[in-house]
């Protein structure tokens, strides 16, 4: 029983790591101007051991695009 929870825990954390960077990344494509990029890097895995985090990569064009995304 015990280790159902912990799997359940575990699931239930990587999930919630995989909605938020859509929306963070929809969040960053709305402060930058429109040649800027914004994608999200996920990494194909044969077990979730000790598997890194989704992230989110922004490609800037200027200097106010790394202004807007840094504060």
């Amino acid at each position: 029983m015990k280790g159902l929870i912990v799997l359940l825990s575990a699931v239930s954390s990587v999930t919630a790591l995989v909605i938020r960077a859509p929306t963070v990344a929809q969040n960053l494509a709305a402060l930058v101007s429109v040649p800027s990029s914004v994608s999200i890097e996920l990494q194909a895995r044969w077990s979730d051991f000790n598997a890194p985090l989704p992230s989110v990569v922004v490609n800037v064009t200027s200097e106010s695009d790394v202004a807007a995304v840094v504060c």
